[in-house]
């Protein structure tokens, strides 16, 4: 059903309207650019450099102000342990295949290793939420009875 009575009248306000102002782009000031930040004030982007970490290649690139996290499980295993002495002579019979690998753990002559066994993949975090991470995961581990 159609309504043909208006329920309120307005009276139009074009007639007593004043017309806004043109803008025009070719009277406008231009903005100048602002001055570079000086360059002790700024941090370098870190180059990725294979050589520093075994030919090691990023898979995701470098993020300012992201983090990657894990969960895993710490490994210790003692110098006197088998699982010690396989790793030990691996490493040897692979340092015979490919004399420029680098083994630190070996080198630097520890008496204990310390590996770990991941639980996730990386997870990116950005820096606000690290700390609620942190809790729950806590919170899980302490609901958790073994």
């Amino acid at each position: 059903m159609k309504r043909s009575i208006t329920l309120v009248s307005y009276e139009s306000s074009d007639e007593d309207a004043e017309p806004l102002p043109r803008c025009d782009n070719a009277r406008l000031p231009r903005k100048k650019k602002l001055p570079r930040v000086a360059s002790s004030l700024t941090i370098p982007t870190p180059k990725p450099d294979p050589a520093l970490h075994q030919g090691r290649v990023r898979t995701i690139p470098h993020v300012d102000g992201q983090f990657a996290a894990f969960a895993y499980i710490p490994l210790i295993i003692e110098e006197n342990s088998k699982l010690y002495k396989l790793l030990e002579e691996t490493v040897h019979l692979a340092k015979i295949i490919e004399p420029a690998l680098k083994c630190d753990w070996l080198d630097s002559g520890r008496r204990s290793l310390e590996l770990h066994i991941s639980l996730t993949r990386p997870i990116y975090l950005r820096h606000h939420q690290r700390d609620e991470l942190k809790r729950a995961v806590k919170a899980a581990a302490r609901s958790h009875n073994p």
